[in-house]
């Protein structure tokens, strides 16, 4: 039964042209090439464009800004680290 499976197979691989390489043109048996035809044409302002994608990422990096800042002062408060801001008081005698 597996010999009546794979035996086909194995004919179809050893007698192609091409070393058995399927390719994904072989339906259409033409040579496709990319030229500057298939890149996308550019429409609207460039400009609305910049303007969006540069309110989009302030808002990204004052999330952040916002995220740090918000962490550092939570780990300063709860005593998780010393900023080391002023030095440390004198030991008492």
């Amino acid at each position: 039964m597996l010999r009546q499976i794979t035996s086909p197979l194995f004919r179809r691989t050893l007698l192609a042209k091409d070393g058995g390489i399927v390719k994904r043109n072989a339906a259409t048996k033409v040579a496709l090439r990319n030229t500057m035809d298939d890149l996308p044409i550019p429409n609207g302002s460039w400009e609305t464009q910049y303007k969006a994608n540069q309110t989009k990422y302030n808002m990204h990096l004052a999330i952040g800004v916002i995220f740090t800042a918000v962490t550092l002062v939570t780990a300063r408060a709860s005593g998780l680290f010393n900023l080391y801001i002023s030095p440390p008081p004198l030991p008492k005698d």
